[in-house]
């Protein structure tokens, strides 16, 4: 039973480390967004609204994402959603716009 188990978390490692990869990653967007919004002067509020765009995403994609791994599979789904967020990701430094920013987040999250 013990070398049953150790075959499933040998298996299961890569994926492990990855969604780690992209938690820490994601918790430091977290960090650096707010910063970046505070060097550009932007108000509080519209700081806060930037922020508060990932959990509207973390709702809609709660909602859409059991049809897309259904559809898919979860291999492929992960595999497209880890696509995304690195993306997305990538793409806040192309636009300095806290408008652009919300819809990033919402798809950012949507995606995780």
């Amino acid at each position: 039973m013990a070398r049953e188990i150790r075959e499933v978390l040998t298996s299961v490692k890569p994926l492990l480390g990855g969604t780690a990869a992209f938690m820490i990653g994601n918790s430091l967007l977290g960090i650096v967004l707010p910063l970046r919004m505070e060097a550009e002067d932007s108000p509080v509020a519209l700081t806060g609204s930037v922020m508060a765009a990932y959990y509207l995403g973390l709702a809609l994609g709660g909602l859409r994402s059991k049809r897309v791994i259904l559809r898919i599979g979860h291999i492929r789904a992960f595999a497209v959603f880890a696509a995304v967020t690195a993306a997305t990701v990538l793409a806040y430094a192309s636009f300095i716009d806290p408008l652009v920013w919300i819809v990033f987040r919402v798809i950012n999250e949507r995606s995780s």
